[in-house]
């Protein structure tokens, strides 16, 4: 643009300097005198007309520079306006990393949170009804918004519905229907023993794989209309191994397990001290046999993480999750599960089963802890234990029960929540042992609980129900080291 207007300048002194060449140098044509004094007039238009043709250059020069300015600002406009466009593009990617990295930082969606999710509301939606979306949007947006309200509305609590909505990626998960729709119906018992040459397993096979000889018909039918059936499976299930160099040891083959489908019991726990008692190949084959004869379990696994999994039941539209722990060994030959190492779930730390406890509540409607703990062949509750059970009521649980000690022991109420500190024996080898089956019902609307203690007799090898005096003394004697809690002369369990 400079050099244009350089280039103008030049051609106006061109001309000026012309103008002045033309007035002072004579033409080749002579003139006159007269002719050579020409009138003032004749000059002066000459010389305005170089004035004019001086002025209009300038002009156009003056024009130019405008232009120039113009084009220039114009082109400073552009520029400013590229590198804003520019600037906003920087602007916008690093607003969208912002938001990106905002989404990035929210929590994932879980049990807490799912009502946030459009997905969620719509799989409610489509599953259950346009009005469950629409009444759980209206609570959150009317601040009475509580988990609650999905069990209130579908039947089935937030657990249950947002497992549906994911899909489940664990097998100790299992969904049934109950008898009544309005209670689930759980039975316990303690140590269930079925090792091959024990008076137990003699007693079955002599009788012609009579199972009524070991367990009495009418106690048969009790377990098998609970939705639930707990027991305590104190014996390796295997064919291999070597014993350990401990006092007790029980093995039995795997066809054994088959009478816990003839005795009605669906659950057992794992974590005790008689799972390893032949090594880690027949503690596998434990846990491989409990998976292919349907026996749900829980308690023990490949490590850490597999050991304390609890097993969930989804029962009335509430997800309950029952966990399975061990502190039975003083000196202890059952290795517990660490991290990269098979084992059982130990509770020698309370820190273990708090932290599992606490993760359950999370997930599910009622956490139930089945522990093998206490004094063996004393009623008296260590305070270990008492301590122990406090600590995991605090962290969540709503039940805890017992098993190990070979007898009855005493149950508390804390917090509200009852602690059944031990079943003892239900089917072992110890002669005439006050035993039982403690029977929890759960009101799936208000999730609270009714204990009722059934009682029942051991003898080596065969168990039966008491009825009469026989179960007046049963009771009798667990009032005698139950004194904390009120049990009626039907076994109903009262603070």
């Amino acid at each position: 643009m400079k050099i244009r207007v350089l280039s103008i300048l030049i051609c106006v002194f061109a001309l000026l300097f012309t103008s002045c060449t033309v007035r002072t140098e004579p033409t080749e044509t002579e003139t006159t005198g007269a002719e050579t004094a020409a009138p003032p007039e004749t000059g002066a238009e000459t010389e305005t007309e170089t004035e004019t043709e001086a002025e209009t250059i300038i002009e156009i020069i003056t024009e130019t520079e405008t232009e120039a300015e113009t084009e220039t600002e114009a082109e400073t406009e552009t520029e400013t306006e590229t590198e804003t466009e520019t600037e906003t593009e920087i602007v916008t990617e690093t607003e969208t990393e912002a938001v990106t990295e905002t989404e990035t930082s929210e929590p994932p969606l879980s049990y807490g949170n799912a009502y946030t999710s459009k997905d969620f509301l719509m799989f409610l939606s489509e599953n259950y009804g346009d009005d469950v979306s629409a009444k759980i949007r209206s609570s959150v947006e009317n601040g009475t918004y509580e988990d609650e309200l999905y069990y209130k509305i579908t039947g089935k609590s937030v657990y249950v519905l947002f497992d549906e909505y994911t899909g489940i990626s664990t097998k100790k998960y299992k969904a049934m229907d109950a008898s009544d729709n309005k209670i689930i119906n759980l039975g316990f018992c303690g140590d269930v023993m079925l090792g091959d040459n024990e008076a137990v397993m003699n007693r079955y096979k002599l009788s012609g794989g009579d199972i009524t000889k070991l367990i009495a018909p009418d106690l048969i039918q009790i377990m098998k209309d609970f939705d639930v059936m707990i027991a305590n499976n104190e014996f390796t299930v295997s064919t291999r191994g070597k014993k350990l160099d401990k006092l007790y040891t029980y093995r039995g083959a795997p066809e054994n397990l088959a009478l816990y489908h003839q005795m009605g019991v669906d659950f057992v726990s794992t974590a005790n001290n008689h799972i390893y008692d032949y090594g880690l190949d027949a503690f596998k084959d434990t846990l491989k046999a409990l998976d292919e004869y349907e026996i749900d379990n829980a308690g023990a696994g490949k490590n850490h993480a597999e050991a304390s999994e609890p097993f969930f039941y989804v029962i009335n539209g509430r997800k309950i999750a029952l966990l399975c722990g061990s502190r039975a060994e003083k000196n202890y030959k059952t290795p517990v599960a660490e991290e990269d190492s098979a084992g059982i779930f130990g509770m020698y730390d309370s820190a273990n089963m708090i932290k599992a406890v606490k993760k359950a509540k999370a997930e599910c409607d009622f956490v139930i802890i089945f522990a093998h703990w206490g004094a063996e062949n004393s009623y008296k509750i260590e305070s270990i234990i008492r301590e122990q059970g406090h600590q995991y009521i605090d962290a969540g649980a709503d039940l805890i029960i017992g098993a190990h000690a070979h007898q009855l022991q005493g149950f508390e109420f804390y917090k509200g929540k009852l602690i059944a500190y031990n079943l003892g024996n239900f089917l072992f080898e110890n002669p005439n042992v006050k035993t039982g089956i403690l029977q929890i019902k759960i009101n799936a609307d208000t999730l609270s609980v009714a204990a009722n203690f059934i009682a029942c007799i051991q003898n080596r090898d065969n168990v039966w129900l008491c009825n009469g005096n026989e179960k007046e003394t049963v009771l009798s004697y667990l009032r005698s080291i139950a004194p904390d809690v009120k049990i009626d002369g039907d076994g109903n369990i009262t603070k």
